[in-house]
């Protein structure tokens, strides 16, 4: 399975915990936050700029070719509590290709 990356710029408020789109996109992903592995479709999220109530978040994720457009759709719909200012395929970080071969992935385009 190659792995891919997607990013989203969100509006979360100061006061609330950075790691919730995180927490949405597993639960998305996976069917619960906490689970045992393996993943369906192995992923991580990280917090990668904050700008007060502006947050941007990377998902990694590993999916076959195939699936891509529905992870992606996925994704989305588990940040639907926050108001997205944008989102898309990540042109590919240097992390997805770390992450991609730490979990025996190879590292797809964006």
């Amino acid at each position: 399975m190659p792995g891919y990356a997607h990013r989203a710029v969100l509006v979360v408020p100061e006061d609330e915990e950075t790691a919730a789109p995180g927490g949405a996109i597993t639960t998305e992903l996976c069917g619960r936050w906490e689970h045992e592995p393996p993943c369906r479709y192995p992923h991580v999220t990280e917090v990668v700029a904050r700008d007060a109530d502006r947050v941007t978040v990377r998902t990694l994720f590993a999916c076959e070719p195939a699936e891509v457009v529905s992870v992606r759709a996925r994704i989305s719909d588990a940040l639907d509590r926050w108001t997205v200012l944008d989102e898309g395929p990540d042109p590919g970080p240097d992390s997805l290709g770390e992450w991609a071969a730490r979990h025996g992935y190879p590292a797809a385009p964006a």
